[in-house]
């Protein structure tokens, strides 16, 4: 069964990214690999809001990417996919089988690890900036950043 999904967060950054991979430590970066392992053939078979379908990667493009991301010990791979509006990337990974171990790692929606993205992306920032950053956590344990001026 092909159950392909694509990232909500657009990956502007490709540094951000990688370093981001650094807080999983069986995530391994896969520079400039063109292909990356899912299912193998479009099944149509799962249609809710996250298919990457309904996101701009037609399934013939399935399997296809700029850069991938293996996972220690599992057969599927995430894709690291030119977005066609040339705003950047998104991820694009099967969750079904083996890539179940994927979302289970980054998220569902791969919102763990755009949580490290999107800190190391505002990090990056106020460092341009001459700006501070503080880290908290709210009472929901939610990380919380903000910006002031240095």
């Amino acid at each position: 069964m092909s159950h392909v999904v694509s990232s909500a967060v657009v990956i502007t950054d490709l540094e951000c990214l990688k370093v981001a991979l650094k807080k999983f430590p069986q995530l391994r970066w896969r520079e400039g690999q063109t292909n990356h392992a899912w299912y193998g053939s479009w099944q149509n078979d799962y249609s809710q809001q996250d298919a990457a379908y309904k996101n701009g990667i037609p399934p013939e493009d399935y399997g296809k990417c700029e850069h991938a991301i293996h996972m220690d010990g599992v057969d599927y791979e995430i894709g690291v996919v030119k977005r066609r509006d040339g705003e950047g990337y998104s991820l694009v990974w099967d969750f079904f089988g083996s890539g179940k171990k994927i979302s289970k790692c980054i998220g569902d929606s791969a919102e763990k690890l755009m949580i490290e993205y999107q800190s190391h992306y505002i990090r990056q920032f106020a460092d341009a900036n001459g700006m501070m950053l503080d880290q908290s956590t709210d009472s929901d344990g939610n990380l919380v950043l903000t910006l002031n001026e240095a």
